[in-house]
């Protein structure tokens, strides 16, 4: 696939994430695409790293790193979203040429809540509704480059990306749609608000054979 890149929004403070980030992304990934972590001054040991400094908003951090970006689309994730869900190849690539084709902005390739859609005549995939919550997510998704750049505030935090341009867009088009056969779990959502674990952690690091960690920093976001 040489038209998308895998982008992960992260800072120092969740750099003690990174080790299992990496062993869940490598385990179900499996694509020949870039990988570029976008943090802060610490540098990944398993992926290129952007590491425009500190004392830089998240959003500002994203926008910059989209000018390295060399592809059409990002798979835009965060560090704490751990893969358990491997998208084949053909997947991947039919996702990209329909995107391109039906000029898609988002494609949601993972199972969601909070959202509305509608069926579209002889389309596989569902269109957001405009008054859904969550047009925009942070959720596993192919975004059109441009599309993030558009509605990238350089203050913004990942709760301010969705929340913000969700509640700005409502009743306009997005051109965004969901995949509706997804029905497993894409992804483990590993920390919450305040750096706590989420409820599963336990679960979910014994069934994927991770190492416990302590989560000792506070967030930021």
């Amino acid at each position: 696939m040489n038209n998308l890149t895998v982008l992960v929004g992260t800072c120092d403070k969740y750099s003690t994430l990174w080790d299992n980030f990496s062993i869940c992304f490598n385990r179900y990934w499996g694509h020949d695409t870039p990988v570029i972590m976008v943090g802060e001054t610490i540098k990944s040991k398993d992926f290129d790293t952007f590491t425009p400094g500190l004392n830089l908003s998240w959003g500002d951090r994203i926008l910059q790193s989209l000018d390295i970006v060399e592809t059409d689309y990002v798979f835009f994730i965060l560090e704490d979203y751990y893969l358990c869900y491997h998208h084949p190849l053909e997947q991947m690539r039919q996702y990209l040429s329909d995107m391109d084709r039906m000029h898609m902005n988002r494609l949601q390739i993972s199972m969601s809540s909070y959202q509305s859609y509608s069926v579209v005549e002889n389309c596989k995939y569902w269109k957001f509704d405009k008054r859904s919550g969550y047009v925009f997510s942070m959720q596993p998704s192919i975004w059109k480059k441009e599309w993030i750049r558009q509605h990238m505030n350089p203050t913004f935090s990942p709760w301010e990306f969705e929340i913000n341009n969700s509640q700005d867009i409502t009743g306009k088009e997005s051109h965004t749609y969901i995949d509706p056969s997804i029905s497993s779990e894409v992804y483990f959502n590993a920390v919450r608000k305040g750096f706590k674990k989420s409820d599963g952690w336990t679960e979910f690091f014994q069934k994927e054979k991770l190492e416990d960690i302590d989560l000792t920093v506070e967030s930021h976001k």
